[in-house]
């Protein structure tokens, strides 16, 4: 699915007058997240927690000149979805599965 096409659901199942407010809704979450995340992490209810991680550096191979090398350390967004979100896509996968076999 498609940025836009999302929004278009999105649009449709709030209710919003166009996909322009759908997207402000979404950028405005977003945004509010990274701010946070800069500080602390966020929990979720029932859905999971969005964290910043550091990645440290760390040895590679360059395929191309077989030379090793070291990674930039880096800040990453980490998500561990809870167990309630987990089963809703298992649940999800299911479904799925079954409209496949009919």
């Amino acid at each position: 699915m498609t940025e836009k096409e999302f929004l278009i659901l999105y649009k449709e199942r709030r209710n919003l007058k166009s996909i322009r407010e759908a997207k402000e809704r979404l950028d405005s979450f977003w945004k509010a997240l990274f701010d946070v995340l800069e500080e602390d992490k966020v929990i979720i209810k029932d859905w999971g927690i969005f964290e910043k991680r550091e990645v440290k550096s760390r040895k590679i191979l360059n395929l191309a000149t077989r030379e090793m090398m070291m990674t930039e350390e880096k800040k990453v967004i980490k998500f561990r979805p809870r167990m309630k979100m987990i089963d809703k896509v298992n649940e999800l996968n299911t479904l799925i599965e079954e409209e496949y076999e009919h």
